[in-house]
Protein backbone atom coordinates (compact mmCIF):
# COMPACT_ATOMS: atom_id res chain seq x y z
CA UNK A 1 0.00 0.00 0.00
CA UNK A 2 2.67 2.19 1.06
CA UNK A 3 4.29 1.84 -2.67
CA UNK A 4 0.78 3.05 -4.10
CA UNK A 5 0.48 5.93 -1.98
CA UNK A 6 4.07 7.14 -3.08
CA UNK A 7 4.07 6.89 -7.08
CA UNK A 8 0.38 8.59 -6.62
CA UNK A 9 1.76 11.68 -4.70
CA UNK A 10 5.26 11.44 -7.25
CA UNK A 11 2.43 11.82 -10.21
CA UNK A 12 0.61 14.65 -8.43
CA UNK A 13 3.63 16.16 -7.88
CA UNK A 14 4.53 15.98 -11.52
CA UNK A 15 1.27 16.97 -12.51
CA UNK A 16 1.33 20.55 -10.12
CA UNK A 17 5.07 20.92 -11.46
CA UNK A 18 3.78 20.95 -14.82
CA UNK A 19 0.82 23.72 -14.52
CA UNK A 20 1.00 27.15 -16.02
CA UNK A 21 3.30 29.80 -14.22
CA UNK A 22 0.27 32.51 -12.75
CA UNK A 23 3.05 35.02 -12.51
CA UNK A 24 1.91 38.84 -11.50
CA UNK A 25 4.36 41.25 -12.24
CA UNK A 26 3.76 45.18 -12.08
CA UNK A 27 5.56 45.27 -15.59
CA UNK A 28 2.54 47.42 -16.94
CA UNK A 29 2.84 50.56 -18.37
CA UNK A 30 0.48 53.57 -20.00
CA UNK A 31 0.41 54.00 -23.59
CA UNK A 32 -2.29 55.55 -24.48
CA UNK A 33 -6.02 55.97 -24.01
CA UNK A 34 -7.52 56.12 -27.12
CA UNK A 35 -11.67 56.51 -26.70
CA UNK A 36 -13.18 58.24 -23.66
CA UNK A 37 -13.40 54.93 -21.04
CA UNK A 38 -10.53 53.11 -22.80
CA UNK A 39 -6.89 52.61 -21.46
CA UNK A 40 -4.15 51.43 -23.61
CA UNK A 41 -1.27 49.41 -21.76
CA UNK A 42 2.25 47.80 -22.44
CA UNK A 43 2.58 44.63 -20.58
CA UNK A 44 4.58 41.69 -20.05
CA UNK A 45 4.24 38.18 -19.71
CA UNK A 46 5.77 35.03 -18.92
CA UNK A 47 4.83 31.32 -19.79
CA UNK A 48 6.37 28.05 -20.88
CA UNK A 49 4.66 28.90 -24.43
CA UNK A 50 3.47 31.83 -26.41
CA UNK A 51 0.03 31.73 -26.15
CA UNK A 52 0.43 31.13 -21.96
CA UNK A 53 2.75 34.36 -21.99
CA UNK A 54 0.48 36.43 -23.94
CA UNK A 55 -2.23 35.44 -21.16
CA UNK A 56 -0.06 36.63 -18.76
CA UNK A 57 0.41 39.39 -20.02
CA UNK A 58 -3.45 39.99 -20.46
CA UNK A 59 -3.81 38.81 -16.69
CA UNK A 60 -1.17 41.30 -15.53
CA UNK A 61 -2.77 44.50 -17.19
CA UNK A 62 -6.22 43.49 -15.70
CA UNK A 63 -4.59 42.82 -12.50
CA UNK A 64 -2.98 46.02 -12.18
CA UNK A 65 -5.60 47.99 -13.36
CA UNK A 66 -7.89 46.34 -10.72
CA UNK A 67 -5.57 46.35 -7.73
CA UNK A 68 -2.64 48.88 -7.92
CA UNK A 69 -3.49 51.19 -10.47
CA UNK A 70 -1.83 52.73 -13.83
CA UNK A 71 0.80 55.62 -13.04
CA UNK A 72 -0.01 58.22 -16.14
CA UNK A 73 -3.35 57.32 -16.79
CA UNK A 74 -6.72 58.71 -15.77
CA UNK A 75 -6.65 55.68 -13.40
CA UNK A 76 -3.92 56.22 -11.73
CA UNK A 77 -5.48 54.76 -8.22
CA UNK A 78 -6.86 50.93 -8.45
CA UNK A 79 -10.43 50.19 -9.29
CA UNK A 80 -10.99 48.00 -6.26
CA UNK A 81 -9.57 50.21 -3.92
CA UNK A 82 -8.77 47.39 -1.07
CA UNK A 83 -7.53 44.57 -2.66
CA UNK A 84 -6.83 42.08 -0.37
CA UNK A 85 -10.34 42.45 1.38
CA UNK A 86 -12.55 42.40 -2.23
CA UNK A 87 -9.93 39.25 -2.90
CA UNK A 88 -11.05 37.72 -0.11
CA UNK A 89 -14.71 38.33 -0.30
CA UNK A 90 -15.76 38.03 -4.00
CA UNK A 91 -12.97 35.22 -4.58
CA UNK A 92 -14.97 33.44 -6.86
CA UNK A 93 -15.38 36.90 -9.20
CA UNK A 94 -11.82 37.79 -9.29
CA UNK A 95 -10.82 33.58 -9.82
CA UNK A 96 -13.43 33.83 -13.12
CA UNK A 97 -12.23 37.42 -13.85
CA UNK A 98 -8.46 36.44 -13.86
CA UNK A 99 -7.82 32.87 -13.86
CA UNK A 100 -10.72 31.47 -15.89
CA UNK A 101 -10.18 34.54 -18.91
CA UNK A 102 -13.65 36.32 -18.30
CA UNK A 103 -11.31 39.65 -18.30
CA UNK A 104 -11.16 38.85 -22.07
CA UNK A 105 -14.52 39.90 -22.51
CA UNK A 106 -13.95 43.75 -21.49
CA UNK A 107 -10.32 43.31 -23.75
CA UNK A 108 -10.93 45.40 -27.26
CA UNK A 109 -7.34 43.96 -28.38
CA UNK A 110 -4.53 41.97 -27.92
CA UNK A 111 -1.06 42.55 -29.92
CA UNK A 112 2.04 40.71 -29.32
CA UNK A 113 4.66 43.90 -29.17
CA UNK A 114 8.29 41.95 -29.36
CA UNK A 115 9.36 38.62 -30.17
CA UNK A 116 9.12 35.82 -28.17
CA UNK A 117 12.12 35.78 -26.12
CA UNK A 118 13.35 33.14 -23.54
CA UNK A 119 14.01 34.63 -20.09
CA UNK A 120 14.88 32.04 -17.86
CA UNK A 121 14.82 28.03 -18.02
CA UNK A 122 10.97 26.97 -18.42
CA UNK A 123 9.60 30.22 -19.22
CA UNK A 124 9.23 32.39 -22.04
CA UNK A 125 8.47 36.39 -22.13
CA UNK A 126 6.02 38.41 -24.00
CA UNK A 127 5.47 41.84 -23.92
CA UNK A 128 1.77 42.89 -25.16
CA UNK A 129 -0.03 46.11 -25.75
CA UNK A 130 -3.50 45.45 -24.44
CA UNK A 131 -6.58 47.68 -25.10
CA UNK A 132 -9.40 47.50 -22.43
CA UNK A 133 -13.00 48.80 -21.86
CA UNK A 134 -12.70 50.04 -18.94
CA UNK A 135 -16.34 51.40 -18.55
CA UNK A 136 -17.64 48.20 -19.39
CA UNK A 137 -15.06 46.28 -16.65
CA UNK A 138 -16.23 49.10 -14.04
CA UNK A 139 -20.06 48.78 -15.01
CA UNK A 140 -19.41 44.54 -14.22
CA UNK A 141 -17.52 45.75 -11.14
CA UNK A 142 -20.80 47.68 -10.18
CA UNK A 143 -23.68 45.36 -11.20
CA UNK A 144 -21.65 42.56 -8.97
CA UNK A 145 -21.06 44.26 -6.07
CA UNK A 146 -17.60 44.92 -6.00
CA UNK A 147 -17.25 48.78 -5.71
CA UNK A 148 -20.15 51.35 -5.58
CA UNK A 149 -21.46 53.44 -8.35
CA UNK A 150 -19.75 56.75 -8.61
CA UNK A 151 -21.54 59.60 -6.62
CA UNK A 152 -23.81 57.43 -4.69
Amino acid sequence: MKPFIFLLSVAFLTLAACSSPKTITGEVNFVASPEVGTLQLSAAGYGRTKKEAIENAERNAFYNLLFKGIPGSQYNLPLVPDAATAQKTHKKYFTQLLEDGRYKQFMMGSDLQTGFAPIRRGSENAKNLVKIDVTGLRRDLESNQIIRKFGY
